[in-house]
């Protein structure tokens, strides 16, 4: 299994959309600016709460599973990377993000599947 990289971990911004809840759009600038800054814990709790005002914000999610990858929280990245790629399946990253996950937490099966996604983007 490939190893993610430099360019694969870094946090996307916030595509500016009407929809966005002015709440939503400042909790998630605080958490890009603590994720920037090596703050994970604080970057997840505003990435929670922008997702909260705003449940179809997926930059949200996908930099929230950038931070829980970051912590080793295999799981609740996995999570955040799923829900990342229901709302918005055009970001291939989040394709080998959940394949180096899936291989985390020992299931090679669905870490290819997940490769096989990214490859074929």
């Amino acid at each position: 299994m490939a190893d993610l990289t430099q360019d694969d971990i870094k946090p996307i911004k916030l595509t500016e959309r009407p929809d966005i809840k002015h709440e939503g759009n400042e909790a998630f600038y605080r958490a890009y600016s603590a994720q920037k800054s090596g703050q994970w814990q604080l970057a997840i709790d505003n990435y929670q709460r922008a997702a909260n005002w705003n449940p179809d914000m997926y930059e949200a999610f996908y930099n929230l599973g950038l931070c829980f990858e970051k912590k080793q929280e295999w799981s609740e990245a996995q999570q955040a990377f799923k829900t990342s790629v229901k709302i918005d399946w055009s970001n291939p990253l989040v394709y080998k993000h959940l394949a180096f996950l899936s291989y985390q937490l020992g299931d090679p099966a669905e870490a290819k599947t997940w490769l096989d996604k990214y490859l074929h983007r």
